[in-house]
């Protein structure tokens, strides 16, 4: 269901990405990427409160690697800053700078809110 998933998500097809990411996810409910990849293709429909839900449900799975956590924190501040939440956001892109401080992404984000 996963691997379907990634393909829809590049073909551009994020409506049935998310469905079949939804079935990885009843079948097996610690799929970290499933969470990571369906709330990045509900991102980019645009639907950021469900996005954030998933952001949230894969940082409660527990042993995340620190790119699943840095990944996890790092598109939740996008979500939130597009919802205008710049607060949250920050704290969002500030947590992803503490789990990975060379990548320069969750930098420029931060630098935009501030």
């Amino acid at each position: 269901f996963y691997n379907k998933g990634m393909q829809k998500v590049n073909a551009g097809d994020f409506v049935e990405a998310i469905r079949w990411f939804t079935k990885a996810i009843r079948n097996d409910s610690s799929m970290v990427l499933a969470y990571l990849n369906r709330g990045h293709a509900k991102t980019k429909l645009m639907d950021y409160k469900s996005a954030i839900d998933d952001y949230n449900r894969a940082i409660k799975i527990k042993n995340l690697s620190w790119e699943e956590s840095y990944e996890a924190y790092f598109n939740r501040g996008i979500a939130l800053a597009a919802l205008e939440q710049m607060q949250s956001a920050l704290a969002n892109f500030n947590q992803a700078i503490r789990l990975s401080p060379q990548y320069a992404d969750a930098y420029y984000n931060r630098s935009i809110l501030r």
